[in-house]
This record gives C-alpha cells, structure tokens and sequence, in this order.
C-alpha cells in the first residue's frame, strides 16, 4: 500500500491521467449510448 501510495504522489501525470481518462471515456460512452442511442 505504501509503495502504491507513495508511485502515486510521485508520478501523479501518468497514473491519474490515464484513471481520468478511462473513467471519462466509460461515462461518456454509457452516456452518450443513452442519450444518442445509433
């Protein structure tokens, strides 16, 4: 846990942005299939 914790703080670039973007790219997908359903 700590090493986790401590990877994180350091490189908090690659780690949160990828989170970031994978969350965003899920609740735009479930967001836009349900608003926009092709």
């Amino acid at each position: 846990m700590t090493l986790i914790s401590q990877r994180k703080r350091k490189m908090p670039s690659t780690t949160t942005i990828v989170v970031i973007v994978v969350v965003i790219v899920a609740v735009a997908g479930i967001g836009f299939s349900g608003i926009f359903p092709f």
